[in-house]
């Protein structure tokens, strides 16, 4: 496909570029929630599982041990998979582990369910800020970027909303655990629609694929010249 390095700059914001920055960014508050809701929710689940203060310690820590390990590995298989497809897996990922959460009431359950939420918030804050700034003008990509780190304020802030809503409702750690189940289910289902980062097509090799995407998302191009090579997308200032 032939591209140019002259590039049309635009000094607004397309609303599908904003649109799909703000469904992205959902992750950021899937983020935040389950950092916080932990805290309210062990409030009921150490008496209803006689957790000792070691136990609790560790259910805390579980979470932080999937995000460890998923921080290991997760640039590889972001650049493997896709950003986008990365995101659909995560949001998958952490409806499956709070509907194991909620369905079973265990200690063990607690740890591999906390452990698995830690893989998946891990994987997404890493894919989600890739993706948003892969598919963001360069004069807007700090602020949709910046989308992730508000989502997360908001999300902590949610958590400790329904921690203080259902502290003195029966099993109120249920609905603190599944209060987020239907907004991962439609993060994935959105993500579905939106398109793969360009930069992305890019390094599978799908030119032509790249090329619409940056069209969709207001990135205008001309066609002045025969065939150019990868680099035009980094010397055109195109946000892959």
């Amino acid at each position: 496909m032939a591209l140019s390095p002259k590039l049309s700059t635009r000094h607004g914001c397309g609303f599908f570029i904003i649109l799909s920055s703000v469904i992205a960014a959902i992750s950021g508050l899937l983020v935040g929630y389950e950092l916080g809701i932990i805290s309210g929710a062990l409030l009921q689940l150490h008496s209803l599982l006689d957790l000792s203060c070691q136990h609790q310690e560790i259910v805390v820590s579980a979470l932080l041990i999937g995000a460890l390990f998923a921080s290991l590995v997760g640039g590889f298989l972001i650049d493997y998979y896709g950003r986008r497809i990365t995101i659909m897996v995560t949001s998958c990922l952490l409806v499956f582990a709070n509907l194991l959460l909620i369905a079973v009431a265990s200690y063990e359950s607690l740890i591999a369910g906390r452990i698995v939420i830690g893989i998946s918030i891990s994987l997404s804050a890493i894919a989600t800020c890739v993706y948003i700034a892969e598919i963001a003008p360069q004069h807007k990509r700090g602020m949709l970027v910046s989308l992730n780190e508000l989502m997360i304020v908001v999300g902590i802030l949610l958590a400790y909303i329904s921690n203080y809503v259902f502290a003195t409702v029966a099993n109120g750690w249920q609905y603190m655990f599944g209060l987020i189940i239907p907004l991962a289910a439609l993060q994935a289902i959105a993500m579905y629609f939106l398109p793969p980062s360009p930069r992305f097509l890019i390094m599978k090799g799908n030119d032509e694929a790249a090329g619409k995407v940056l069209q969709k998302t207001k990135s205008n191009f001309t066609n002045q010249r025969g065939t150019h090579d990868h680099q035009i997308f980094y010397q055109s200032g195109i946000p892959i």
